[in-house]
């Protein structure tokens, strides 16, 4: 069924075609240090994903280069550096992070364009005192939690042409910003922005128009995949965790360092219930389709499709033979199901598009003490966007 879309829809092996000649200037030494704690990122994902993007990407920042200096003639005044802003989102434990290391580093080694920043909105969360003088330790990660004020004026004065700014940095072993530590920025080609809110859409409060971070992007970058692989890439990461960056005694999770299989299970489980995954359905999920270019998930953190916009144009997706129905994406209706309190799918996927059986961390743990898989830790259906539960310490590695 055709239905009218701003997205180009690509199976992978179709996608991998548009490297044309690119060169692989990435060794297997280099994708090991780009790749997160949870990442299966290898050669192969880089070759046929990563390299056709930054194609894509410096063909952009080549054009947006040319307008600005056809712009700067026209209005007579002197050509001003303005670097090429990305943003790219997603969820905690998606492979956002790792999405945006690898690209700075494929970005950088294109001749026109040398100099690539990378900037996390982390280091724009509150410190944990005004957090937790504001009643928000909860909510941390949530789009309150930030001085959105600081990004957007460092966001500012890049677009202005200023080569030298600073940001704050966060450490993910204290749980907070650092004090007197800041990340300098010379100068910068490109930027790349990543975080769980970046694309959050302007809006208008008391009648006045309120600037978003997304103001500023150039492109942008969603990565994206169901919220039941998601959840279960949490659950592993919180395991890795576990057993190195929680056992170091600055840690400011050192309380999860002791947790046996099952309760390190349970407990990352609900936390991603009453955290992240509410998080998730009601302010990230509803800004995927405000991407650019959409990085489509499976099974062990392999993208198995990329959506870039190009203009309103026919797309024809594969139906399943049971149904009459168009696929959720060619609706523009969100890939994980219920969205804050509206109701909808929750089996994790597209019609048609389910994602394949992955045995995660605690199913393997299970069933190599001969346990049956649901034995422990069932998966409840549960409403992320629903009210937060009591007795639950939500302050979790995010």
């Amino acid at each position: 069924m055709n239905a009218p879309s701003r997205y180009r829809s690509f199976d992978r092996d179709t996608w991998a075609g548009l490297r044309a000649s690119t060169p692989l200037t990435l060794s297997e030494a280099d994708v090991a240090d780009l790749r997160g704690i949870n990442d299966r990122l290898d050669l192969h994902e880089v070759e046929e994903v990563y390299l056709p993007l930054s194609r894509l990407l410096s063909l952009r920042v080549s054009a947006s280069q040319e307008l600005f200096r056809a712009t700067d003639t026209f209005l007579g005044s002197p050509a001003v550096k303005v670097p090429y802003l990305l943003g790219v989102a997603g969820s905690v434990a998606v492979g956002k992070s790792t999405t945006a290391r690898v690209l700075a580093a494929l970005l950088k080694r294109w001749p026109d364009h040398p100099k690539v920043a990378l900037i996390t909105t982390d280091n724009f969360l509150h410190p944990n005192a005004v957090l937790a003088e504001r009643g928000l330790m909860d909510r941390k990660g949530f789009p309150e939690s930030y001085d959105r004020a600081a990004l957007i004026d460092l966001l500012s004065r890049l677009k202005s042409g200023d080569t030298q700014v600073t940001t704050p940095t966060y450490s993910h072993v204290s749980y907070d910003i650092v004090p007197d530590e800041v990340q300098a920025i010379h100068d910068p080609d490109i930027v790349i922005v990543e975080g769980l809110n970046v694309l959050q859409a302007p809006m208008v409060e008391r009648g006045t128009p309120v600037v978003f971070v997304s103001d500023f992007f150039d492109s942008s970058l969603y990565v994206d995949a169901p919220e039941e692989l998601v959840e279960q890439w949490y659950v592993e990461r919180f395991f890795k965790l576990r057993e190195t960056v929680f056992q170091t005694s600055d840690s400011y999770f050192t309380t999860y360092a002791t947790l046996d299989d099952a309760d390190a299970e349970a407990t990352a489980r609900r936390i991603w219930r009453t955290v992240n995954g509410a998080n998730l359905a009601e302010n990230i999920l509803p800004t995927r389709e405000r991407a650019d270019v959409i990085l489509e998930k499976g099974c062990a953190h392999r993208v198995e499709r990329v959506h870039p916009s190009g203009g309103c144009t026919l797309v024809s997706t594969p139906l399943p033979p049971e149904s009459d129905e168009p696929s959720d994406f060619e609706r523009g209706a969100p890939a994980h199901g219920n969205v804050g309190q509206q109701g909808g799918r929750r089996d994790g996927g597209r019609p048609g598009h389910r994602p394949r059986p992955c045995v995660g961390v605690g199913q393997a743990r299970r069933q190599s003490a001969g346990q049956r898989p649901g034995q422990f830790g069932a998966r409840r259906r549960h409403r992320p966007g629903g009210r937060r539960h009591g007795g639950v310490d939500r302050r979790a590695w995010r």
